[in-house]
């Protein structure tokens, strides 16, 4: 089964390049900071897009 490609959101794309831009590991208290200086994303949305995602659940051996 082939993926669907997606593109990061404009919002996703602020963050990497706080990240890319520190050159170290930042919390996301920091990445709030660094933000709030030219955009109005809220602290909540930063959270929910810096989070790890959820590994897919591994399917089931077949015998």
């Amino acid at each position: 089964m082939l993926k669907k490609e997606t593109a990061p959101s404009e919002s996703e794309w602020q963050i990497m390049e706080v990240f890319w831009s520190a050159g170290t590991s930042l919390t996301s208290s920091e990445v709030i900071l660094r933000l709030k200086e030219y955009t109005d994303m809220t602290p909540r949305m930063v959270r929910v897009l810096d989070e790890p995602p959820v590994p897919e659940k591994a399917p089931e051996l077949r015998d």
